[in-house]
């Protein structure tokens, strides 16, 4: 039997921080993604089970921070006096996403060291709070629709391929591959599509399988329209399957809505965003007790172009004859500055917490499917157009769940993806050995990966 505790009653029990990163420490918390359940945490305090949520659990670690720091002489206690001073809903404020999370965000990364001569002065902090706490209402300039939908593939490349610390070992991948044995590992080939194409998921070293995918084809004015796309669950895998299982209806009837006549770039456009949105609502809708969220990578062929809806943090990545590689969507990260301003301005925050950037503490995605209840958090998709024209044949495209990219950039699937050319692998074994290649380098995520042959 587990017994739940509020933020009060767990700083009763622990006493003080250290104890609480004793216990989240001993209880393999560092990763909330690997033990999220319901945003609850389960631990154990002795011989008795307990589960507290993750609100109340950054709510604890307030009260003990707070609890260790009522004198005005410590420097701690002078940032808790401050805040107090300043902010006259600071009781209401400190059980939120408040300017003092975000002030405890920077404690715990080490602002109060030991050492005296790398401690942080109050008046450094004081001017942090400020600027924490400045509105900025500076609305981007306004896009055409041609911007919007172009894209800027060579800054994605730049923004987001260089991030693995640990390349993979291609050629080890290839010597080893039937050694490599993820766990609930499954390959298939994909039949009833234009083009060849396959996908290889594995639950890795999660408990839970909260990935899925989907592809089928539409008949739109007389035109084969080719879809494609993974959804990569969060907190459960319902927002996930949901999507898996109704985005066809919902796309279908989105398309054929905007573009009532005759298919334009406009009307594809509106589609794919009505898309997301609508199946965000339906399944908060229908489903009205669930609490879990997913992204979702959709990319559509349709008018010789190639669609691309990104909502989240998975991604597209096409690699050409010619070996250069183009990363077709972008990573929705709350980092990033104007997903921050839009988040913020919804009444959510950004800060640190367990290893990254998250929205309110919680979620490591700016847009998303699903996730009641936190603020700033939408599902409005990055979309961007590629022509057809521009991809030659032999050309193949990847789209994978963050589980791949976790370990494995944009250059070095790339790589992969020039070797396997050479090898005159499949799609089948390209899905196969990029996930192989993603948990053999350590990637700690459920693992999907699709192929598509141009």
């Amino acid at each position: 039997m587990t017994t739940t505790l509020d933020a009060l009653q767990l700083a009763n029990k622990v006493k003080t921080i250290n104890q609480l990163n004793e216990i989240l420490e001993e209880g393999g918390f560092n990763d909330v993604a690997t033990i999220w359940d319901g945003r609850k945490f389960h631990y154990s305090l002795g011989k008795t089970k307990y589960d507290t949520s993750l609100d109340d659990l950054i709510f604890c670690a307030q009260l003990l921070f707070t609890k260790n720091a009522n004198s005005e002489k410590t420097q701690l206690g002078k940032v808790v006096h401050f805040l107090k001073k300043s902010d006259e809903d600071f009781k209401k404020k400190s059980q939120s996403c408040s300017t003092l999370n975000k002030i405890i965000s920077l404690l715990q990364d080490g602002v109060w060291d030991k050492n005296a001569e790398h401690k942080k002065v109050f008046d450094y902090l004081e001017k942090q709070v400020a600027l924490l706490e400045e509105v900025k209402e500076r609305e981007p300039k306004e896009k055409t629709f041609q911007e919007r939908i172009k894209g800027n593939f060579e800054a994605a490349i730049i923004q987001q391929s260089n991030q693995s610390s640990n390349p993979v070992s291609w050629t080890k991948i290839f010597s080893s591959k039937n050694s490599i044995n993820p766990p609930a590992f499954h390959k298939r080939i994909i039949e009833g599509m234009p083009y060849k194409m396959a996908s290889a998921s594995c639950r890795g070293r999660r408990h839970v399988m909260e990935d899925r995918e989907a592809n089928f084809v539409i008949d739109l004015h007389g035109q084969k329209v080719s879809v494609m796309g993974v959804f990569d669950g969060h907190g459960g895998e319902n927002a996930a399957r949901y999507i898996s299982e109704n985005i066809q209806e919902v796309l279908k009837d989105n398309l054929i809505k905007h573009n009532p006549e005759e298919i334009t770039d406009q009307g594809i456009w509106d589609a794919l965003k009505s898309t997301t949105q609508d199946l965000d609502q339906n399944f908060l809708e229908e489903e009205n007790y669930r609490t879990d969220g997913s992204t979702a990578l959709i990319t559509v062929i349709i008018n010789d172009a190639l669609w691309v809806a990104n909502v989240g943090d998975s991604r597209a990545v096409l690699h050409k004859t010619d070996s250069s590689v183009i990363q077709l969507s972008e990573d929705q990260k709350p980092q990033i500055k104007r997903y921050k301003n839009k988040i913020e301005k919804e009444g959510g925050c950004v800060w640190e917490a367990f290893g990254g950037h998250r929205v309110n503490g919680i979620l490591a995605v700016a847009r998303a499917i699903g996730d009641r209840g936190v603020k700033g958090v939408v599902a409005n998709p990055k979309i961007t157009k590629y022509s057809m024209n521009q991809i030659p044949k032999g050309a193949r495209l990847i789209l994978a769940c963050d589980g791949l990219w976790d370990t494995v950039s944009t250059k070095e699937a790339g790589k992969f993806l020039s070797l396997a050319k050479k090898k005159n692998l499949c799609a089948d074994h390209c899905a196969e050995l990029l996930l192989k290649g993603a948990y053999e380098s350590g990637s700690t995520d459920n693992i999907t990966v699709m192929v598509v042959d141009f």
